[in-house]
């Protein structure tokens, strides 16, 4: 009943030409017409207007970006931001959402900069500008804007996750772990802290840390209401070095049911075959998990610690021609020169060497 006594004001006030209405009863107007969803009208009623005021034009981009003509909106708002000499943060905000909405990034990082130079303690705003910052590669740049926001707000949860997610795109694992502990102490039950909390702790094979992750990723099953295939994949990791076997077969199973069969995911796919195949080779099923490597190998061939493990696998089955096959495989397929793949190349060397002079015994 009010929306339509409020348009049945407007449409009388509409009656009479946009020129005769002074600029404050123009602003009124179309600000009712915005708060009633009337944006094509409002519009309709500024373009009628030949004066223009820094008023009417923040209220047109705004009505503009309400209705997704975001290049029209942005118009507006550069002419209206370069002709002011104050800062208004509600027009910034507008021009980097716009951009946002455009995906394009640089410019839409551009004012989100500008709105933390002039308010560095506006939460919101950095969140989102580290968000973008993150997907474009660029968060480290702004480590500095993170760490001075919580000299100040030590207790800010949203900040604290940024400065731990920018820490961990950095491969600096362990101080994005420390980040994610004290969010985790300090009761935050953020699913994306829990995950990656867990998948930190993964990282330490020791019984201790794998305890740890198998609590922290349980808790994010249950805040995610049944998990999503990543957290399901590494609570199975954490009990299979538990040893808890059955339990682990069963969320992987789960997480696979989860998994749609996308090219993008197929890295993920090849990753669940691996843990199954490591929970057989707990229980010594050797053919199991050797099945289950080569399912994991076959759907990503660049993973060469599988073949590693195949290898492996097929001399606990006393398999010469096929550990052979594999540790060549191995040999041809590794770079010599990383840490793992030198390790690598000096065990495959050494076993077929050995497999060679088993061979030559069993002749005599």
């Amino acid at each position: 009943m009010m929306k339509k006594m409020i348009f049945s004001v407007v449409l009388a006030l509409m009656g009479m030409s946009a020129q005769a209405q002074t600029v404050a009863e123009l602003d009124s107007i179309t600000k009712h017409l915005e708060e009633i969803g009337y944006f094509y009208e409002a519009l309709d009623l500024l373009d009628q207007c030949e004066e223009r005021t820094p008023d009417l034009s923040r209220r047109q981009g705004t009505l503009l970006y309400a209705i997704g003509e975001y290049p029209a909106s942005i118009g507006v708002m550069r002419e209206l931001v370069d002709a002011d000499t104050t800062f208004n943060i509600k027009d910034y905000l507008l021009l980097a959402n716009s951009y946002q909405a455009l995906l394009i990034p640089d410019s839409a990082i551009y004012y989100r900069e500008a709105i933390a130079k002039a308010y560095p303690f506006n939460e919101s705003n950095l969140v989102i500008l580290l968000q973008i910052a993150r997907s474009n590669n660029m968060s480290e740049e702004y480590l500095g804007l993170l760490t001075d926001f919580l000299k100040v707000h030590p207790g800010s949860k949203p900040i604290r996750r940024e400065l731990a997610h920018t820490l961990y795109a950095m491969k600096d694992y362990s101080a994005s772990q420390d980040e994610f502990q004290t969010l985790y102490d300090a009761g935050d039950k953020n699913v994306n802290t829990l995950y990656y909390l867990g998948s930190l702790l993964l990282m330490d094979k020791s019984l201790r840390s794998s305890m740890r992750a198998e609590k922290v990723l349980a808790e994010a099953v249950e805040y995610s209401q049944g998990g999503t295939p990543l957290i399901l994949s590494d609570l199975a990791l954490a009990k299979t070095r538990l040893k808890l076997l059955d339990q682990a077969m069963t969320l992987i199973e789960e997480a696979d049911s989860l998994t749609f069969r996308t090219p993008e995911i197929l890295t993920f796919s090849a990753q669940l075959e691996e843990r199954r195949a490591q929970i057989y080779l707990e229980r010594q099923q050797w053919k199991s998990g050797v099945k289950y490597l080569k399912r994991a190998y076959e759907i990503d061939p660049s993973n060469r610690r599988v073949l590693y493990m195949i290898a492996r696998t097929y001399r606990k089955l006393n398999d010469w021609d096929n550990e052979e096959r594999y540790l060549n495989a191995l040999l041809k397929e590794t770079d010599p020169n990383t840490i793992e793949g030198s390790e690598w190349a000096k065990y495959a060397k050494s076993r077929l060497l050995s497999i060679k002079e088993e061979r030559f015994m069993q002749k005599k």
